[in-house]
């Protein structure tokens, strides 16, 4: 069965690789426009004889990759990249070494002898076939009860592996996950880049950058997610210029209370990736994450009395150092360094507060050490934090608001609303 992926799409350009999976810049064959598809290869897996498929086994990591699909599917917000839908796929890879050794297919490594028939003649692995639509249905993401999660046999072997009759080189069958977003060609971190730039634009524009992306952190606040990796390579900017935040894969739907208890390990080494992540998260959460990260041997109550807990406030701090990192760009990725490792240590230096009192103020706030102490995005937007709107700039985003169904029905119920007092 055909690819949906390759049915559907007219792949561009390689937008960019991570740890998660690989982003692609697609064509739409049907209506023609350009989009961002982000594939995560998914390798836990196993077969269940009962389906004769291949399911994703449930894991840490397969969760994490289904909440960023789940968080971006409960979002539409004009400063939040558009999300339009999610599948899963069954597809092949090649493994390394250490994974046939594992499944006791190393024989198959400088053979293609009776064992590699075997596993090629498997009527399982023919053509990558459909899995189904994300979130149609929950057994796509749930061991059968009738299977054994992974049986190690040679049977299961056989179905997992496939022996390439031209190659002679073995892949091993996987799924991949799919979600399909709004494509932006730029991000931040491509308009950081040119220092000089950036410190000849006007004022105006860099409050409506700053403005744009609290405007996005209070609508992702007001659905109760936290996005807890908010940096400059995931704020994208639309053709149109406008700022879209991205990349929910730690973001987390927070718990009704206001208060969120740290994730453990797994988070610790998301958390320590890369050092972009770990230049603009807040204190708590990386906190959080290196208590945590302590080792076993703790007991019940000290694992209790370690739990730190965070809430939308974590976010106002990692956009504050984006904020001040917009208002005084860097020239070089050592200056950036220096500079924001001074700034979580020592506050903002006195030379841009002087030159920048009203930014100073805003970020001051932003950065507080305790968390309560920080306004939230809402009360940033309706405070006197940022200047008042330029009126050609509050017309432009009534019309860029009003051009959806959606948008304009918010409208017309405030201004009804108005009226009714």
């Amino acid at each position: 069965q055909e690819s949906r992926y390759e049915a559907d799409f007219e792949e561009l350009e390689h937008l960019g690789s991570g740890a998660q999976g690989d982003v692609f810049k697609v064509k739409n064959r049907l209506d023609g426009k350009m989009y961002a598809v982000k594939r995560i290869r998914i390798e836990e897996i196993y077969f269940d004889v009962d389906a004769q498929r291949i399911r994703p086994q449930p894991s840490k990591g397969l969760t994490k990759m289904l909440r960023e699909a789940q968080t971006l599917a409960s979002l539409n917000a004009r400063h939040v990249l558009r999300y339009h839908q999610s599948w899963l796929e069954e597809g092949l890879h090649t493994p390394d070494r250490r994974v046939l050794e594992q499944y006791g297919l190393r024989d198959l490594l400088s053979s293609s002898g009776a064992k590699g028939a075997a596993v090629a003649a498997s009527p399982a692995d023919s053509d990558p076939n459909l899995l189904s639509q994300f979130g149609s249905s929950r057994e796509d993401f749930e061991p059968s009860t009738s299977s054994s999660v992974p049986d190690l046999n040679m049977q299961s072997r056989s179905q997992l592996f496939v022996l390439d009759p031209v190659s002679r080189q073995i892949q091993r069958r996987c799924c991949f996950l799919y979600i399909q977003l709004e494509y932006c060609p730029t991000t931040l971190v491509d308009v950081l880049e040119d220092a000089t730039k950036v410190r000849k634009a006007k004022s105006e524009t860099l409050w409506r950058y700053s403005r744009q992306i609290l405007e996005g952190l209070a609508a992702v606040h007001a659905m109760g997610v936290l996005h807890r990796d908010l940096k400059p390579s995931n704020i994208y900017f639309d053709a149109a210029g406008d700022i879209k935040i991205g990349d929910f894969g730690l973001a987390t739907f927070e718990q009704f209370g206001g208060i969120l208890e740290h994730q453990g390990n797994q988070y610790m080494d998301d958390l320590t990736t890369g050092l972009g992540t770990k230049l603009y998260v807040s204190p708590e959460q990386e906190q959080s994450l290196v208590q945590d990260g302590g080792g076993g041997g703790a007991t019940a109550s000290k694992q209790q009395a370690q739990q730190k807990e965070y809430d939308e406030k974590t976010d106002i701090y990692s956009c504050a150092m984006i904020l001040y990192e917009l208002w005084h760009p860097f020239r070089s990725l050592r200056e950036r360094v220096v500079g924001l490792l001074n700034l979580r240590r020592n506050g903002l230096p006195q030379q841009f507060a002087n030159a920048h009192r009203r930014q100073a103020f805003l970020i001051r706030a932003m950065l507080s050490v305790d968390p309560e102490r920080r306004p939230t995005a809402k009360e940033i937007l309706l405070g006197e934090y940022l200047p008042a709107r330029e009126d050609q700039e509050f017309v432009s985003d009534i019309l860029k608001t009003i051009v959806t169904p959606q948008g304009l029905q918010v409208v017309l119920n405030k201004l009804f609303a108005m009226g009714e007092r």
